[in-house]
C-alpha cells in the first residue's frame, strides 16, 4: 500500500463498520483472516470503492486489513524520527517520576504529524472499548499492546 492507499477514511472504515460488531469475538487480531478474503479487500480500499464489509468479509479479515493497514503505513504511527526519544523516556530516564514521564510523553505525542496523532488518538480509543470486552475476546491492554505496538513503531 502506497502512502496514499487505503487512508484514514477506510482505517475508520474498518472499525466502525465492522469490528466493533465483533469485539466479542474469541481470538479478534489473533486469529488470521483469509489471506485471500483481505487481499481483496485491500485492493477495493486503494481503488476508491465502497466496501461492505458486513456482507463481504468476517470479522478476523476486518481485524487483518486493519493490521495491515497499519503495518505499511510509510512511517509508522510513530514517526521513525521520533522513536529513540519515546524509546529512552521508558529504557533509560529513571530520573524522571512518573507525573514528569507523562508531561515529557504528552509533548513528544505533540510533536507527531497531525494525521498521524489523530491516527493514534481514533486507534486507542478503539483499543480501549476492545478491552473493554476482554473477558469475551482475550484481548487485554497487555495482549492488544503485542499485537499492535510493533506496527505503531516500524
Amino acid at each position: 500500500m502506497g502512502a496514499g492507499a487505503l487512508a484514514v477514511r477506510g482505517f475508520s472504515s474498518i472499525l466502525n463498520r465492522y469490528i466493533i460488531t465483533g469485539m466479542t469475538q474469541e481470538g479478534l487480531f489473533r486469529v488470521n483472516g483469509s489471506m485471500k478474503m483481505v487481499e481483496q479487500l485491500r485492493l477495493q480500499y486503494e481503488r476508491g470503492e465502497e466496501v461492505e464489509l458486513v456482507k463481504e468479509a468476517d470479522v478476523y479479515s476486518a481485524a487483518s486489513l486493519l493490521k495491515l493497514f497499519l503495518r505499511e503505513l510509510p512511517d509508522g504511527i510513530i514517526t521513525s524520527a521520533l522513536h529513540p526519544r519515546f524509546i529512552q523516556l521508558y529504557q533509560e530516564d529513571v530520573s524522571r517520576n512518573d507525573m514528569q514521564k507523562e508531561s515529557y510523553l504528552k509533548e513528544l505525542l505533540k510533536e507527531l504529524p497531525d494525521a498521524h496523532y489523530c491516527l493514534l488518538k481514533y486507534l486507542c480509543q478503539f483499543l480501549i472499548k476492545v478491552a473493554e470486552h476482554h473477558v469475551e475476546n482475550r484481548m487485554n491492554l497487555c495482549n492488544l499492546a503485542t499485537v499492535f505496538g510493533p506496527n505503531c513503531f516500524q
